[in-house]
This record gives structure tokens, C-alpha cells and sequence, in this order.
């Protein structure tokens, strides 16, 4: 098991025991668990984040399913989703709204921002639509979750 893995798994693990007591967290991300691109994001993105109080549910889950109903989202299981400050974030948004909050130089990428919502939208749709095909698939999330 990778370093990057155990740490994400110790992590998430300390958010799980937590929520029990009932602490809010700042941001949630709704991700596919099973997407190799998906978790290699998470990875990547963990050790990059400025400090903030994160929980990852995976897509498929009964949690993930209960933030979707709340809030209302459109875009359900065929985006990432960014549940920050009482907004609801998906597709080029959501992935946006987290390159904000990483560190630098990484934040850069947040001038992305610039081009049309419709394009962004549009290069999400198309890497989303292909991504197993790209990346491949894991045959189990890769952040320790328990429902």
C-alpha cells in the first residue's frame, strides 16, 4: 500500500469517527469510488489542499445518495459534486471550486476560470464520458469509507 493511500485512509478514517460527533465539515466531495481517475485526483489533490476540514463520500454510497436528494442535484451520479459554503458545485465547477483551494503554484490552475462555464463543461463531459476507458477502473475505492 502506497503512502499516499494509508495517509488518505488514516485520514478519511479520523473524519469518519469525527462525525459522530458531529463536526461540520467545510467541504464534501461526491466522487466515483471506483474511477481510477477519480481516486488518483483525490490523492493528488489531499496533500495539496490548504488546511480546511474535508470529508470524500464516494458516489456510489448511502451518504453520497443523501447529500444528492438534499441538495437537489441535477447532475447526480455523472459528476463529481463540491458541497462548500452551502453551494452545490458539479462538473467544471466543482472541479474549480477545489484547484481554488489548493496551494500554490496549484491554484494557478483556478485562471481556468477565465473560459466560458460551456466550455469547461464540455472538456469535463468528454473526459468524464471516457474515463474508464482512459484510466481504467478499481475494483474498490481506494479511501477507507465506511457506511
Amino acid at each position: 500500500m502506497t503512502k499516499e493511500i494509508r495517509w488518505l485512509q488514516e485520514d478519511n478514517m479520523k473524519l469518519i469517527q469525527n462525525q459522530s460527533r458531529d463536526i461540520e465539515y467545510q467541504t464534501i466531495v461526491l466522487f466515483d469510488g471506483v474511477c481510477k481517475l477519480c481516486n488518483t485526483s483525490i490523492q493528488f489533490y489531499h496533500p495539496r489542499r490548504k488546511a480546511q476540514s474535508i470529508r470524500y463520500v464516494p458516489l456510489a454510497s448511502k451518504e453520497a445518495l443523501q447529500y444528492i436528494k438534499k441538495q437537489a442535484v441535477q447532475d447526480g451520479l455523472d459528476s463529481i459534486i463540491v458541497l462548500k459554503d452551502g453551494q452545490c458545485y458539479t462538473k467544471s465547477k466543482a472541479v474549480l471550486s477545489l484547484i481554488q483551494e489548493m496551494k500554490f503554484p496549484w491554484s494557478l490552475l483556478s485562471l481556468l476560470s477565465i473560459l466560458p462555464n460551456g466550455v469547461l463543461d464540455m472538456a469535463y463531459s468528454f473526459i468524464a464520458k471516457h474515463r474508464y476507458k482512459i484510466f481504467g477502473k478499481t475494483d474498490q475505492c481506494v479511501v477507507n469509507y465506511q457506511e
